[in-house]
């Protein structure tokens, strides 16, 4: 029910976008109707026809009014029924993909376990090797040892979630691989109330839209901070990432978008993700917001999810 009432304001989230080309085209059947009446009209007045003929077209106008929103409203429902099927389509895609990184997340996380399991047997039989006086250079060796076990027992490199901190750790190697300056500043406890796919959905979209924002840039002007923390029943993320500064002008690339226009462009950099984030934080009741200034693109985000976090469509349908 989760991810159901997930795809739906997902969905809802991504009807915004009408073509200009599909309106004009609409509107070429009944102006051609129009410019042929208006023709024949003015045959009849221009060569003396009766004039009865031109009630003639007076009612066939008329019939014409009736058939074309008839024809407005088949084209229009037949054009929602193709949206409809396109985004469904998109959202599969994406939550495909979500699914995959949380289970190479998962897949990573059950890979440290191992090896640290694996390496604390090792110590242990170290230390009683060492109790057993079995091994020469005892003392270079116990200390070795320490070391090594205290370092089985550090602290997670970025937070305590572990889906959390294994992305970032994931997407961090991506940005040092493209040249991008990462700032990570993760203080989130271990257990969150969101779902892993949620947490998978909601810091996969912010890291890919900063980096797919910072590759349009070239290198030494690349970088990504990220701020999360809970407060308050709040889950608060920020990401502030470099990107591409409209004001100057660039070298004209060739990209894939959506409709034609300068505005349509943008959304190759923050599209589809920040639509996913933004129903993510109308689930939660919470706030999203974005900001763009001389080249540095701003993410504000905050998850109300409580005590219990549950919600906004599952509470309505809890009181019902």
């Amino acid at each position: 029910m989760q991810k159901e009432s997930a795809i739906d304001s997902v969905l809802d989230a991504l009807s915004r976008h009408g073509s200009t080309v599909q309106r004009a085209g609409k509107l070429l059947f009944p102006a051609s109707q129009l410019a042929a009446l208006v023709v024949v009209a003015a045959c009849i007045v221009v060569y003396g026809l009766p004039l009865n003929w031109l009630a003639w077209v007076l009612i066939v106008g008329a019939c014409c009014v009736p058939v074309d929103v008839l024809l407005f409203k088949l084209l229009r429902r037949a054009q929602a029924v193709d949206q409809k099927r396109i985004r469904n389509r998109l959202l599969e895609q994406v939550v495909r993909e979500q699914e995959q990184q949380r289970a190479c997340a998962q897949s990573n996380l059950d890979e440290a376990r191992q090896i640290k399991q694996a390496l604390q047997d090792k110590v242990r039989a170290l230390g009683e090797s060492l109790s057993d006086g079995t091994l020469p250079e005892g003392a270079a060796s116990a200390d070795s040892a320490d070391e090594a076990f205290a370092s089985l027992h550090a602290p997670l490199r970025y937070c305590a979630n572990p889906i959390v901190n294994t992305l970032a750790a994931m997407k961090a190697n991506q940005c040092e691989q493209k040249g991008i300056a990462v700032v990570l500043d993760l203080q989130l406890p271990r257990d969150l109330p969101l779902s892993d796919v949620e947490l998978c959905c909601l810091f996969s979209n912010l890291f890919d839209n900063a980096i797919h924002a910072c590759e349009s840039l070239p290198e030494g002007e690349r970088f990504v901070q990220v701020k999360a923390t809970t407060a308050h029943g709040f889950l608060w993320v920020s990401m502030r990432n470099s990107c591409l500064d409209r004001s100057r002008p660039v070298p004209k690339r060739s990209r894939v978008s959506f409709a034609k226009g300068e505005e349509s462009s943008a959304l190759p950099q923050h599209g589809w993700g920040l639509s996913i984030l933004e129903s993510l934080a109308s689930r939660y009741e919470g706030t999203f917001s974005t900001a763009s200034d001389e080249g540095v693109f701003d993410t504000e985000l905050a998850l109300n999810v409580g005590a219990a976090g549950v919600p906004r469509d599952e509470k309505r349908a809890d009181d019902a």
